[in-house]
């Protein structure tokens, strides 16, 4: 699936990962806090999260997404 696709589905509450990426457990969700802003975070391969996650250029325009 490409992006778009991807993001509808963030924004449905799914996880969605790049099956090109590194990080095999790595994956991207919707973050909605009491009082914040919705925004995109990141579970890292490292088990950490990362908050404020930012698509790259060849996230955007990759074709291999998939909701996990």
């Amino acid at each position: 699936m490409d992006f778009s696709e991807a993001l509808q589905n963030l924004k449905d509450g799914l996880y969605c990962r790049r099956k090109g990426w590194n990080g095999k457990d790595a994956y991207v969700y919707m973050m909605e806090l009491e009082g914040c802003e919705p925004c995109l975070a990141m579970f890292t391969q490292e088990g950490k999260y990362l908050v404020g996650w930012l698509a790259s250029q060849l996230d955007i325009f990759g074709d291999d997404w998939e909701v996990i």
